[in-house]
């Protein structure tokens, strides 16, 4: 596991956002964009060394020096009121560490028995600090001059923004810009916590006691009466340090980005056929396997033509899979290594909920909100999306977009005041609408498909009708044991039955 990953998943618990391991901003960024650093508004992407790629801003013009590389087809400049910005300045006190587990930090340079409350403070020549800790994996974040951080309030019109333009986005990042982004790469950042100084550290030690030390010395920049800065003894590749300012720079502060939050952007693949008869499952009773999609894709609305002989089968049939795994790279390849985030689990499991959504956006206070203080890990998929489930709602929007509702606000919806149907009713006929999508494939599949014997022992396309004819039969049968059982007897699931505690305590 590269040190980016194993240090945002190990700080993931901690409630922040995503933790950068590259906290300060790329060099070959214009001036007036390194100077105040990611910022509320910025569309990008985290790269596998950790750092975020900002690519364009929603809240600057298109000509702003932010917008460097141009603005998506159809951009329009939003505005947020500066009292919608939270600014919470030293959140982090100078001297803050944040870490998974216990760290110990000591003056070296400085008599033992003088009590410090900043470790860090005074820095002059000479000063060293030693920093331990005793933990199998440990990831470090260490912030001398502590760290403020910054939020948008009101996130709904971030989030509608988001669904409107996740295409034009993808479309233009991955085919103007030629960036290969991966699907539910793209943030649209809504919080930042910077600060003027950092240091990071990533280890894994899996021999011994689990004991680890490393040390940070000052280290004089420039000469005559220039400033000392934290760095590690160590050379390692796990640990970093910063920031490195340019002549001219030295003023500059809070420009280093320790942890953003915002919004997980993500659009549904290309379609594929289910070869194995679907069931309806639990979110609290199944088996992991039975809850998630594992596919991953890299979505440019725009198609490319097609070349080659055709015939008359559909794309996605058994007997056209060379055509149809080509039609599918086109659209569904994963550029580049894929860091994990817990929003692309949620968004995974919005798409597979509504068939018919085409984008699903997930902030980072949703998952964040149903881990435990006391949490060391975020838990497995299968119980993030337990947990999400028991908390949030999903809500779709005109077919286009989903997104995780607080179930506090449930009063607020049709669905949960009874007028509507209950929760059952709206999931059958989500299930419907997939199986009988199905269906439909297989019947204009099947009209292509050989008359001859169709039997278990059938070869080529025979075979294929055989068990396309169990399939069928297994898909209807489903669809109308699950009205019998759960939407003709207006049976509510327990998810409705907390909604309408909710509504009834309104």
């Amino acid at each position: 596991m590269a040190d980016s990953e194993l240090y945002s998943r190990l700080l993931f618990p901690r409630r922040q956002g995503y933790p950068l391991f590259r906290p300060q901003p790329s060099d070959d960024l214009p001036e007036p964009v390194r100077k105040i650093g990611t910022e509320i508004g910025d569309v990008g992407v985290v790269t596998e060394f950790g750092c975020f790629d900002p690519i364009f801003n929603i809240l600057r013009v298109a000509d702003d020096p932010a917008n460097r590389f141009g603005v998506p087809p159809g951009f329009e400049q939003a505005s947020v009121d500066p009292k919608d910005i939270d600014a919470r300045v030293l959140c982090h006190l100078p001297g803050t560490d944040i870490s998974n587990t216990t760290v110990n930090k000591r003056r070296l340079d400085i008599d033992a028995g003088i009590d410090l409350n900043n470790v860090f403070f005074p820095l002059g020549a000479g000063a060293v600090v030693e920093v331990s800790t005793n933990s199998k994996q440990t990831a470090l974040l260490l912030l001398p001059d502590g760290a403020s951080r910054w939020d948008l309030r009101r996130k709904q019109a971030f989030r509608d923004y988001a669904s409107k333009h996740a295409e034009n986005w993808y479309a233009f990042v991955n085919g103007e810009l030629g960036r290969m982004i991966g699907n539910g790469d793209l943030y649209l950042v809504t919080g930042v916590t910077k600060s003027t100084s950092w240091s990071v550290a990533a280890l894994e030690n899996n021999s011994g006691n689990g004991n680890v030390s490393l040390r940070l010395k000052a280290a004089q920049i420039g000469t005559g009466n220039a400033s000392c800065v934290w760095q590690w003894e160590s050379t390692s590749s796990s640990v970093d340090a910063g920031p490195r300012r340019r002549l001219g720079e030295e003023s500059w502060r809070d420009n280093q980005t320790v942890f953003i939050r915002g919004f997980k952007v993500a659009l549904r693949s290309k379609p594929k056929l289910l070869w194995r008869t679907p069931k309806v499952v639990s979110i609290t009773n199944s088996k992991e396997s039975e809850v998630f999609s594992k596919s991953t894709s890299v979505p440019n609305p725009q198609p490319r033509p097609q070349s080659g002989p055709s015939n008359n089968l559909p794309q996605n049939s058994p007997n056209n899979s060379d055509s149809s795994s080509a039609s599918d790279s086109d659209t569904s390849n994963e550029y580049g290594p894929h860091l994990y985030h817990p929003a692309d689990v949620i968004n995974n499991y919005l798409l597979d909920c509504v068939p018919e959504a085409m984008v699903a956006v997930t902030h980072d206070d949703e998952w964040a909100s149903v881990l435990d203080v006391a949490e060391d890990e975020v838990p497995e998929e299968y119980e993030l999306i337990r947990r999400v489930s028991k908390q949030f709602d999903v809500e779709a929007s005109s077919g286009i977009a989903l997104f995780a509702v607080y179930r506090s606000w449930a009063g607020q919806l049709t669905i949960s005041r009874g007028r509507g149907p209950s929760s059952s009713q709206y999931w059958y006929r989500c299930l419907r609408a997939s199986w009988s999508k199905n269906i439909s494939q297989y019947d204009r599949f099947i009209k292509h498909v050989s008359t001859e014997q169709d039997t278990p022992h059938a070869r080529g396309p025979s075979r294929s009708k055989y068990w396309y004819r169990c399939l069928r039969a297994s898909w209807s049968k489903n669809i109308s044991q699950y009205y019998i059982k759960h939407v003709s007897t207006k049976k509510d699931t327990p998810h409705t039955q907390t909604r309408k505690y909710h509504a009834s305590r309104r």
